[in-house]
């Protein structure tokens, strides 16, 4: 997609044309919403680890994304599952059916939450957000790369723009 704006309908249309999505750090965050929009047309997300992690863990759990520690590594796994289509094929089913159980997860663990039932709760993501917030060395250094410097640039007036 060019750089111009797009409705929301002409969004949707390009994500059901695509197998993959994708879907860098955000600015203020290191997930963007680009994830869920891949997700709900069918598309596998790709990213980078941040930091040296695979932080969709913290929001997604066991997810089946491509990761790689770098673009080029995520470019060789999906050029390999590209050259085979059989793998692709499952490799889609994979995602669909793992996010069609995610969000049924999601939606009782919600509920466990509202309801003050936090050890009904199954999703693996909060154990992983759990452990992450004992591990001081990570959190500041998501604390210093999103937050310093988002309100540094803002300060001096510069576009928030992040370097990885």
């Amino acid at each position: 997609m060019q750089n111009e704006n797009k409705t929301p309908v002409e969004v949707i249309e390009y994500y059901k044309n695509m197998i993959f999505i994708p879907s860098p750090k955000g600015n203020i965050y290191f997930e963007c919403n680009r994830t869920m929009d891949a997700l709900e047309w069918g598309c596998i997300p790709v990213s980078i680890k941040f930091l040296g992690e695979d932080c969709y863990k913290y929001l997604y759990g066991d997810h089946p994304f491509i990761i790689g520690d770098k673009w080029s590594d995520v470019a060789q796994q999906m050029k390999d599952l590209i050259n085979n289509p059989k793998k692709l094929r499952l490799k889609q089913i994979e995602v669909f059916n793992w996010y069609q159980n995610f969000k049924k997860e999601l939606a009782d663990d919600i509920s466990y939450i509202v309801n003050g039932e936090f050890k009904k709760i199954k999703g693996v993501q909060f154990a992983y957000q759990r452990r992450v917030k004992k591990n001081i060395w990570l959190r500041w250094r998501f604390f210093k790369h999103f937050t310093l410097s988002v309100y540094w640039k803002r300060i001096i007036g510069q576009t928030p723009v992040s370097k990885q």
